[in-house]
């Protein structure tokens, strides 16, 4: 997968998160908001990559 633009998803409503995605020569970088970040960023964060990762891997090998 190569991210070309940014994109946004989530809300910061009621807990939730927002992640933004931008292009980036150094690679993939995450932008994360959200008022659980204390408790949960990090994680979220790692889901993030890894499926971006998994995403490369499978586009690598069609």
């Amino acid at each position: 997968m190569k991210i070309t633009t940014q994109a946004i998803a989530g809300t910061l409503e009621s807990s939730d998160a927002q992640v933004m995605l931008l292009p980036s020569a150094d690679g993939l970088k995450v932008d994360l908001d959200s008022s659980v970040f204390d408790q949960y960023g990090q994680h979220i964060i790692e889901l993030v990559e890894e499926l971006a990762n998994r995403c490369r891997h499978n586009q690598d090998h069609r």
